[in-house]
């Protein structure tokens, strides 16, 4: 009888790989961040349109007033898009500049000559309160989901073209793996004045990876295409494309879960930033209509009634009969004044 107990010993079990660890939650603090931001953009664009539409001349205060709000709500609105426009530990910087920008519009705009000073309270307020929030210096962290873009990790030295010619070989999606699969392209249009670039994701994708890289071009093409003379047509053929090729992976069926693939996430929601923009435009053009009312009728009220000129020789007056009989009865009256 064999012994047992006297072999070889078993060969040592293989150390599980290392799994990424799972991202952050979205703190608190980051989703005031961001709310915040659209309040300085919506409020940007409102204090320049009601200090655009009152009649006052324009001098370099108002210039500077003008500029430094367009620079701050611009930047804002940049800033609460998050990495789709911008990325990186140095986006802090343009978050600082930012409020400063707001809080020197707020100097600018508090003038005895202003006619509504209580435009600038508001950037003040919300500058303030930009400087003191911690700020997410990636997009993990931003989103707390992580890049699309950068997951799953991939071993370097992978050629994308040789990644998607194996993937639609197989019939899996491009990014995880996974599947059923829509062999369908989402592209993103960044454009500045006379130069343009066009970025696409891969294919095919699965119904989350597409949804997500979906969400992902869309914002990006959104905020950065209509920027140049060439880009702006590009950029609404890019976003037909893109609601199409939405259209194609919402009716994919869900891939199955799978415990060591990494699915791309899906990012901020179009349906969020879309009531958000929705919000500021009604509230831009209530402010507009409600001055437009204002200024028409101080115009009518502050308008001098048009002076009528007494009437002259050959002029009916109603009611005191015609120029005929105003004639005999002034010969009438000649005549009477001679006989006497």
């Amino acid at each position: 009888m064999t012994d047992l107990t006297n072999g070889p010993p078993p060969p040592p079990e293989p150390e599980p790989e290392p799994r990424p660890t799972p991202p952050t939650p979205l703190p608190g603090a980051v989703r005031a961040l961001r709310v915040l931001l659209w309040i300085q953009t919506g409020y940007a664009a409102l204090a320049i349109l009601l200090l655009t539409s009152q009649v006052r001349p324009v001098d370099g205060a108002l210039t500077l007033t003008l500029a430094l709000l367009a620079l701050s709500g611009l930047m804002a609105g940049l800033l609460a898009a998050g990495p789709v426009v911008l990325g990186g530990p140095w986006t802090r910087w343009v978050l600082v500049a930012s409020a400063l920008l707001g809080l020197v519009a707020a100097l600018a705009g508090l003038t005895h000559e202003q006619a509504v000073p209580q435009h600038g309270i508001i950037p003040a307020l919300v500058s303030s309160a930009l400087l003191l929030l911690p700020w997410a210096p990636t997009a993990e962290s931003w989103y707390g989901r992580g890049d699309p873009d950068r997951e799953p990790q991939s071993p370097p030295a992978a050629d994308p073209r040789w990644v998607e010619w194996q993937a639609r070989r197989a019939g899996v999606c491009a990014s995880c793996e996974a599947g059923p699969v829509a062999d369908r392209q989402l592209h993103a249009v960044k454009g500045f004045l006379l130069f343009h670039a066009t970025t696409r994701s891969p294919a095919p994708l699965c119904r989350d990876c597409g949804l997500a890289h979906y969400r992902r071009h869309t914002l990006r093409t959104l905020g950065q295409g209509w920027w140049g003379f060439v880009s702006f047509p590009l950029t609404v053929v890019a976003l037909v494309r893109n609601l199409a090729a939405y259209l194609t992976y919402r009716r994919l069926p869900a891939p199955p879960p799978h415990p060591e693939r990494d699915v791309a996430p899906r990012g901020a929601g179009l349906v969020a930033v879309g009531s958000v923009l929705l919000i500021a435009v009604m509230v831009t053009a209530l402010a507009a209509g409600i001055r437009y009312a204002a200024a028409e009728a101080d115009r009518q009220r502050d308008q001098p009634p048009s002076p009528t000129a007494p009437p002259g020789p050959g002029t009916t007056v109603p009611g005191s009969g015609t120029d005929l009989d105003d004639n005999l009865g002034r010969l009438d009256d000649l005549n009477g004044a001679g006989e006497g």
